[in-house]
């Protein structure tokens, strides 16, 4: 059992919480990482992600997209694309990539273009509905 003199002395030596943290809670199949010390996060398919609060949704669907059935000659259409979980990794492959996003467009874009993808992904910043003004809401973000 450790003490509450170990527990602040090691807190008091780390230059921050996070290095506290990561020292107190090791386990060797996680890593805690402060997303702001990153330049990118690149996935198994080579896709890359500026990390921002949205990148646990990109990488979730990086684990749990089956992409074999996209071919070269294949145009993809992403409704709600949020930050490009699926259509960068779908442009690595199709010809071609429409992504509709209301929210996450800006956010998306850096993705594209930190993926060199500018020429195969179409941003569309827009939602699917009837017409009519509707207020949209997902993670930190809201737009009517």
């Amino acid at each position: 059992m450790i003490d509450i003199k170990t527990i602040m002395r090691d807190f008091m030596r780390a230059r921050s919480l996070q290095e506290f943290i990561n020292m107190r809670y090791k386990d060797e199949t996680k890593l805690i990482l402060d997303r702001h010390d990153l330049g990118a996060i690149v996935t198994k398919s080579g896709a890359m992600f500026h990390p921002t609060q949205m990148i646990n949704n990109a990488l979730h669907i990086s684990r749990e997209i089956d992409m074999s059935d996209i071919r070269p000659t294949d145009i993809v259409v992403d409704i709600g694309a949020c930050i490009g979980g699926f259509a960068i990794p779908a442009a690595m492959i199709a010809r071609h990539v429409y992504a509709v996003e209301p929210l996450y467009a800006d956010e998306l874009q850096k993705n594209i273009i930190l993926n060199g993808l500018e020429n195969k992904i179409t941003v569309i910043e827009a939602g699917l509905g009837f017409g009519d003004a509707l207020a949209v809401t997902y993670g930190t973000r809201k737009k009517t």
